[in-house]
């Protein structure tokens, strides 16, 4: 009791800063605005019929749902399906391709908000992707006795809420209709902690999602000349500290040709690496039929990347020296080894790659240098890409099988109630 009200008070807070910044910061401003007058919104926009809603903190998470929602589709589910953001950039950049009915802007967490969220939206089911948790919405769906999914889920045992006390998060975990986790050792994770009764290992969506990319058709023929028999470098959702690491191998090797994709395309810090770089690059807005003399392929545009790994021989993904290492499994997908910086010990993929040698974690230039060397073996690249791809393999359809939790409970749902 004591904690409900504290967070109450702490939740209020978070609302009033937020609305503080608003007045200063776009991204603040965008995310009040998108929540004013949400219910009269939410009333409007839900459609009939038995919904599943299904909560994404951002478009990363939503990319991971996708899988699911396809399966859905596929085996004729009539639900009707609504989605929820948290960050304002998930629900600007969203894109529905069909999966779902409507999209809003999940309310702040009180308990008035979550009591009123879930009167209207009234699910069949709730399907929470990942593990973004907002006690007083979740304990909402939860006392209206809704079956309540989370799914993508990774547990690792450093994770606060398995010793923090009075914590809401294990309550809740315990109240969950299923907890599907993506690997083994969130499995193992949830056992020991006493969830293995409601916890099942499905896979990753994510590995699903990024295939489904890789056998979508993709043609551009500049790129195509451009990398035509060079060995070609992908710098993805790469930051300074990153190209402070490279960028001295764009000039030592003029025969190697490299496509990078920064993590902030802002016309501020694209004329930061156009000033940097050793070379002047192509932009990708300004690509035309001719190539061009320059080894660089800068890529100032949004929503490409995941295309773009077909045309490499090798991957380096950023933030591994800043924030925390970005998405590896795009680029896996095709079956080109990765590399990337110390800082990704918070993401069981990498680790799982680097202890099987399919993966190379750099710290200096001279680290990177001998590993690219390497890979212009075509020998070695190939033994190594045929691995790399049976790795991958093995983790896929994550999605299928999320679908098919989700209707063999509902169905037998719906049959008890009838």
């Amino acid at each position: 009791m004591i904690y409900r009200l504290l967070y109450e008070i702490a939740i209020r807070i978070y609302g009033s800063l937020i609305l503080l910044a608003s007045i200063s910061s776009e991204k603040a401003k965008n995310w009040v605005s998108g929540r004013r007058n949400w219910s009269h919104r939410l009333r409007t926009l839900r459609p009939r019929g038995e919904l599943l809603w299904i909560h994404a903190s951002s478009l990363g998470e939503f990319e991971m749902a996708k899988p699911i929602l396809a399966a859905l589709k596929q085996s004729g589910s009539r639900l009707k399906v609504v989605v929820s953001f948290f960050s304002p950039s998930g629900l600007k950049h969203f894109e529905s391709d069909g999966l779902t009915d409507a999209s809003f802007y999940l309310p702040l967490d009180t308990a008035a908000n979550a009591k009123k969220l879930i009167e209207i939206l009234n699910p069949t089911a709730v399907l929470y992707i990942k593990y973004e948790f907002w006690p007083n919405i979740l304990q909402a769906v939860i006392d209206r006795k809704i079956p309540l999914f989370f799914a993508g889920v990774v547990f690792r045992r450093d994770q606060w809420f398995w010793t923090f006390p009075f914590n809401p998060v294990k309550p809740i975990l315990h109240q969950c209709t299923k907890i599907m986790v993506q690997n083994h050792q969130s499995y193992q994770i949830a056992a020991i902690n006493g969830l293995a009764y409601n916890t099942v290992l499905t896979g990753d969506m994510r590995f699903d999602r990024a295939w489904d990319i890789r056998s979508t058709p993709y043609e551009n023929e500049f790129i195509k000349k451009f990398t035509h028999d060079r060995f070609t470098i992908i710098a993805g959702s790469s930051w300074q500290a990153d190209e402070e690491k490279y960028f001295p191998l764009i000039e030592k090797y003029k025969q190697w040709r490299w496509i990078i994709a920064p993590h902030d395309i802002s016309m501020e810090n694209i004329k930061r690496i156009v000033k940097n770089l050793p070379c002047a690059p192509v932009l990708f807005t300004e690509m035309k039929n001719d190539v061009s003399d320059s080894n660089v392929l800068l890529v100032n545009t949004i929503g490409h990347l995941a295309k773009l790994y077909r045309f490499g021989k090798v991957a380096l993904i950023g933030g591994g020296f800043g924030s925390g290492l970005h998405n590896t499994l795009e680029a896996l997908a095709y079956g080109i080894p990765v590399c990337f910086g110390p800082k990704h010990k918070k993401f069981w993929e990498a680790s799982e790659l680097l202890e099987n040698g399919l993966a190379y974690c750099y710290r200096t230039t001279e680290n990177l240098e001998n590993y690219l060397l390497r890979l212009q073996s075509p020998i070695d690249a190939q033994i190594l890409s045929e691995k790399i791809i049976k790795w991958f393999y093995q983790y896929r359809n994550a999605g299928s099988k999320v679908a098919e939790i989700l209707l063999q409970y509902l169905n037998r749902t719906t049959t008890q109630g009838a």
